[in-house]
């Protein structure tokens, strides 16, 4: 079998290297599987090509228009150009946006294609502040999402919660399954020498209550509230320290923490690569997922979650999350930031194991080869 897999992030991105690349494993490593085109869009005319994985073979796609803001959608072109070279048996992609491209090659060929990570996308960009409601572009991206529901073989929405919407809007229940953002629970187990080598450097004492942020701020995260979140919890322990991970500016970071008057004497703000954050998750003991309140949050899986949970860490996030959020205090692995007054006793009762095991239920790498299987006996 001969597949097309389409991403919609940069080989280099966070995302892909999270969440795209175990997949295309996972694929690769299945013996009904002979072949993997492998397509990223480039930001920035930045053109990387990575055939380190068997079977893959990586077409990257650099974004390029003459039309301001339409970059996007000249490389889904260019994509759906290439499969029409390829001719691919199956096409897979992750997003909607992605799945552009695979919706008009199943149309001109009839090749099935499935979509994961198939999310209100168009609905994400406006509570980002990217996109208005009466712009092209979110009535573009609408109108592909709707047309994916109806055609696609498979959606694998990475929430219980979007599931649960997409069989109202009448979807069939064996087309639609559940594959949320997955982590490899090996490669985020506690080190406990990782724990006291990243204390150590950054001269944190062994016994302070480190929390730890992974991400942006901004957009749909929260910025100095996020910090006055971190205080909140942070400044009910006699030592404590705040390890911030993060792609953005240190200094503007740091402003934030100045704006919610957050002690930077008890702030470590780095940038480092995604092979180096299992070490800063082992040096820590509670996670923070701090996003503004939009409607849409409760369809997100976020890879930090399951980072956080197999690393077993004590969990604070915003409410009305995911699944995740409405699972915490029940699993008594974490509360969300509107019920801190559970924190202490939960806390204080809190075992890692017990995060470890949510992970293993919830965020397994084994969901992965499940969903796949759906279609690979199909084909």
């Amino acid at each position: 079998m001969r597949l097309a897999f389409i991403a919609y992030w940069g080989i280099d991105q966070g995302l892909t290297q999270a969440t795209v690349l175990p997949h295309l494993r996972v694929l690769s490593e299945d013996p009904r599987v002979e072949e993997i085109i492998f397509f990223t869009i480039e930001r920035n005319g930045f053109v990387k090509s990575d055939s380190s994985i068997i079977k893959v073979h990586h077409f990257p796609v650099a974004e390029q228009s003459r039309i301001r803001g339409f970059s996007k959608f000249s490389a889904l072109r260019k994509i759906y150009l290439k499969l029409k070279e390829f001719k691919p048996d199956f096409v897979l992609a992750r997003s909607s946006l992605a799945g552009i491209p695979a919706y008009h090659y199943f149309k001109k060929t009839g090749t099935p294609y499935l979509i994961e990570s198939f999310e209100p996308h168009a609905e994400y960009m406006i509570d980002a502040g990217e996109w208005k409601k009466s712009g092209f572009k979110y009535g573009l991206l609408k109108k592909y999402e709707r047309k994916q529901m109806v055609t696609a073989a498979f959606l694998f929405p990475v929430s219980e919660n979007y599931r649960n919407y997409l069989l109202a809007q009448g979807i069939e229940r064996n087309r639609v399954r559940v594959l949320p953002c997955t982590v490899d629970g090996r490669q985020f187990a506690r080190n406990q020498t990782e724990r006291e080598g990243i204390r150590k450097k950054l001269k944190i004492h062994s016994s302070s209550t480190v929390g730890i942020y992974v991400g942006k701020f901004g957009g749909i995260y929260k910025t100095h509230e996020a910090f006055t979140h971190f205080m909140d919890v942070l400044e009910r322990f006699d030592s404590y320290h705040l390890i911030v991970l993060t792609p953005q500016d240190s200094e503007e970071v740091l402003g934030y923490a100045k704006t919610a008057k957050f002690s930077l004497d008890n702030l470590s703000v780095l940038s480092v690569a995604i092979n180096e954050v299992p070490s800063y998750l082992s040096a820590s003991d509670i996670g923070f997922a701090t996003y503004k309140q939009f409607a849409s949050n409760k369809y997100l899986s976020p890879i930090k979650l399951g980072e956080y949970f197999a690393s077993g860490l004590f969990v604070v996030c915003s409410p009305g999350v995911g699944d995740d959020a409405s699972r915490l205090i029940p699993e008594r692995i974490g509360v969300t930031t509107d019920r801190l007054d559970a924190f202490e006793e939960l806390y204080r009762n809190f075992s890692s194991r017990s995060s470890v095991n949510y992970s293993v239920h919830y965020r397994s790498q084994k969901l992965i080869k499940e969903c796949y299987n759906l279609f690979l006996t199909k084909v």
